[in-house]
């Protein structure tokens, strides 16, 4: 089952914050939230309303699934690594140069090409 949590919550949350104002949803807003595709318990939980209940679902249920995912990839790689051709391959090969790297003085932070000046 694929997740379309990301904008399912920023939805919820920005109809938590209308509320909070008490002010009224507005109807395309309510609308997108009462279409989106969601188990039984986040549907009522939008459909009452409950935009708290709503999200903490819908949060659970994005853990859940990225937590499965983490696993399988996990376990497919251990699977990989059985071999003893696949595990010298993974550890000789060359791991890419990061990215960010903090000069002498900490203030300065080189991103690629760009500097920043952190404070």
């Amino acid at each position: 089952m694929r997740l379309r949590g990301c904008k399912f919550i920023r939805r919820l949350h920005e109809a938590q914050s209308i509320a909070w104002r008490r002010s009224r949803t507005p109807p395309n807003l309510a609308r997108k939230l009462k279409k989106t595709t969601c188990p039984p318990g986040e549907r009522q939980a939008v459909h009452a309303y409950a935009c708290g209940l709503a999200i903490q679902l819908a949060a659970d249920r994005r853990w859940k699934l990225q937590e499965d995912q983490r696993v399988k990839a996990l376990q497919h790689w251990r699977r990989q690594m059985q071999g003893i051709s696949q595990a010298c391959k993974w550890l000789c090969k060359e791991e890419a140069a990061p990215n960010a790297v903090r000069d002498a003085d900490p203030r300065f932070l080189f991103l690629k090409f760009n500097a920043l000046i952190v404070e």
